[in-house]
This record gives structure tokens, sequence and C-alpha cells, in this order.
């Protein structure tokens, strides 16, 4: 609720802002030819401290100043640059519905509605992009939307209702009366647009970590992203800049199609519900599960999904700690029981031969999906690798290898293959990288 009333807030006083520092310097009526500039110029105005604003408020809640500046000046950016925009929009869709405005009262409400709208909708979607989130571009349309259209709906009974349309002053002078029309617009409108950009995000909120104990305790993290990174610098999804034990990059969370996993970038340890995580290979979390980075613990948290209760971290448990028998890899899941009279099978590795990557290695101790837009092999700069490219699965006989419907295909000693069982010595080529299989 305080970041609903923080980003509401934060849009009215942009508004507000925006309104008293260029209302004074309206045209009079008899001046119309220069009403036009004088309205992009409070529009850009406007718009740019309302995006600031509300781009301040979210850096202000990620922490850091990094992201505060960010928040500030991208929000701003955004914010002049499809503030304009949508009013240039607003005059071609207002324009067929202009003989709406001849029916009095209500036909003007029709006609304010659409054209403020249509500036809320883009102004909104620009705030929301400012994040650099295409999923908060979505829901930044939506809260504008809404929000500049209430505010339109609501522009002429305010403008009859607060004064008359033209105030006498002189004998041979008219001067325009919206003034306080203009003011409750532009502070309603800019104070819904932060309100239904917060509410949106809300509502579309599928999945999110919440911090226990300590400093910001019960604070939300939402995993907007297909990649969230959990660490100390300030382009983390979640940062934590208050725990010096986080690495700057400590794990991360991907979500395919509401599919979540963690992985740890073995720059520090990463727990999941008590057991470390060996780096770069993915875990399967459920609603519930624990995760803790350095000394700070967050709870993985879905959308509508119960969370089992999980055993609470008692301290750092390494693989030296484990009792006899017990996997020092992750079990996906709570709880998922344990097949002792299946022989263990052998700890595969990839060597990477060539390329950037050449003379890394990455363990494959359980099931991993590799490819462009996947953490556990960095193969982002690689145009030959498709975003999710091939599985490898280890099992006792060898290390499965399978092809993911890649544009490339794999190739396994030198032969295009769709899948494959792997050996020791085999080679297999993924986009432009050959890794050599090890046992």
């Amino acid at each position: 609720m305080g970041r609903l009333i923080l980003k509401c807030l934060a849009g009215a006083l942009g508004g507000f802002l925006g309104w008293m520092i260029l209302e004074p310097s309206h045209p009079s009526l008899e001046k119309m030819s220069e009403w036009s500039i004088w309205e992009i110029k409070i529009v850009f105005l406007t718009s740019l401290l309302i995006g600031g604003l509300i781009g301040l408020v979210d850096g202000i809640l990620k922490g850091g100043v990094g992201p505060v500046w960010r928040g500030l000046g991208l929000g701003a950016l955004f914010g002049a640059i499809c503030g304009p925009a949508g009013h240039q929009l607003a005059g071609l869709v207002g324009l067929p519905l202009l003989p709406f405005t001849a029916a009095g009262l209500p036909g003007q409400m029709v006609w304010r509605t659409a054209v403020l709208a249509t500036i809320g909708t883009v102004l909104g979607g620009g705030i929301g992009l400012s994040s650099l989130i295409p999923r908060k571009g979505i829901q930044g349309l939506i809260g504008g939307a809404i929000g500049g259209g209430i505010g339109g709906f609501l522009f002429d009974p305010i403008a009859q209702a607060i004064s008359p349309a033209t105030i006498m002053t002189s004998a041979s002078k008219v001067n325009e009366g919206g003034g306080a029309s203009r003011a409750v617009y532009f502070v309603m409108s800019g104070a819904l647009i932060g309100l239904f950009i917060g509410i949106i995000e809300v509502v579309q909120k599928q999945a999110w970590l919440r911090r226990e104990l300590g400093r910001n305790e019960g604070k939300d993290y939402p995993l907007d992203s297909t990649e969230n990174h959990i660490g100390r610098s300030e382009w983390a999804a979640v940062s934590i800049f208050d725990d010096k034990a986080v690495a700057p990059m400590h794990a991360c969370i991907t979500s395919n199609k509401r599919v979540y996993h963690l992985y740890s970038s073995g720059q520090g340890e990463t727990y999941l519900n008590n057991h470390l995580l060996p780096p770069n290979q993915p875990a399967g979390l459920q609603p519930g599960d624990v995760i803790r980075v350095g000394t700070t613990q967050l709870i993985f948290n879905v959308k509508g999904a119960k969370n089992a209760p999980k055993v609470a971290t008692q301290g750092p448990l390494r693989q030296s700690q484990l009792a006899p028998g017990t996997p020092s890899t992750l079990i996906q899941g709570p709880a998922q029981p344990i097949n002792l009279g299946t022989p263990a099978a052998p700890s595969w590795r990839l060597v990477a031969e060539d390329g950037p990557l050449q003379g890394q290695v990455f363990p494959v101790s359980s099931v991993m999906e590799v490819g462009r837009e996947l953490p556990a092999i960095s193969l982002g700069w690689d145009n030959r690798t498709s975003r999710r490219h091939a599985k490898l699965e280890p099992t006792p006989t060898g290390l499965a290898v399978t092809d993911l419907g890649s544009t490339n295909g794999i190739f396994v000693n030198a032969n295009k293959t769709p899948q494959a069982m792997l050996q020791k010595g085999d080679k297999v080529m993924i986009g432009s990288t050959t890794f050599r299989v090890e046992a």
C-alpha cells in the first residue's frame, strides 16, 4: 500500500509543479494562435516531472544511489518524449470526435476523455518502459490509460463547477478561465497515472521474493524479467546493499512460462532450503522455498500458490557437513524421495575448447539447459546460439544432449544430430563453441 501511495503522490506533485511553473504564462483568448505551442510546453514539462518523480520513487524503493538517479533520469527522459508524443496522437484521436462537443457537457466529456486518455496511455507506457523492463511498459500503458481517462472525464465538470469559461476583467480584454480545471487535471492525472501504474504492477505480479529477518524485513522484490539477478550490484533486480557477504551478482532466478529456476553465480555461496547449490546449475523453485545469499534470507512466492513449510535456515550448510548418503546437489522441490538403489551418475564436465570461453570448465551435475538467454553457460555473445539451444542430462551411462529446436542445431564429433549420448572425450558444438566432455 505504501508503494501505491508514494507513486500517487509523486505523480500528483509532478503535475502540480508543471502547472504551477507554466500556468502564469498561458496566452489570453485573443491570442489563440499561441495556444497550441503553450499546450505542448505544459504537456512536455508536466510529463517530464511526472515521469521523473515516479521513476525517483521506483529508485528509492529499489535502494541505492544509482537506482535513484537512474530512475529519476530515465523517468524524466521517457516522460518528456512520450508526453508530447501522446499529445500529438491525441489530436488525431480527437479529430473525428469533435462533433460530440456540440452536444454540450456530455459530448465534451466524451471528447476530452478520449483525448486525455490517449495522452495518459502513451505517457504511462513511457514511464513503465523507463525501468527498461518491457512488461512494465505494458503495465504503464494500462495504468496511464485508466488514470488519463478518469482525469479527462472529470475535466469539464470541474471546470464548470470551479469557474466560468471566461472572466471579464476589463471592457477591452477577456482572460481565459480554465486555469483551475487545468490544475485539477494535471494533479489528478499525475496522481491517477502513478496510482494505476502501481495497481497494475501489483495485480500482474506473478512471483516475488520477500526478505526475512534483519533490516528491510518484509520487503518484496518482484521478479519481472526472464533473468532476475540477486546481488549487491545496483543493476541487480534484487539489490541487497547492506549485506557485505553478498557478491555483486550473487545468484539469478530465471523464469520461463511461470517455471522458475535458481542459479548460483559461483561468486558466493547460495543455499536453497539449507542445501548449498553448485555454481551455474539450475534448481527448480517451489512456493515457500527459502533462499539464502550471504546472511540474507529470502522467501520465494508465487501468486495464488500456498507456501509449503520449509526447514528454517540455521546457518551455513556446506557439503562437508552433510550426513553420509545425503546428496550434495539440490533436490528440486520439497522432500523429493531419493532412490538409493540407482547407481550414481558420473560427475560430468564440459570444457570449452575455443572462443571466448576457451579453457573454462562447466560442471553438469543435474539437468541443464543452455542457450543465449540462459545463465548456465554464458553464450549471450554468440549469435549462432539460440535462446534455448540444447538440454544436457547426466545419466549413469553417459551425458545425454538434446537439441531444443535450435536454429543451427548441435554437432557431436562434427556430425549434426538432434540428440546423442555423450561419453568421455566426445566433442559437442553448441553455436560457435566446441566443448569436450570429461568425467
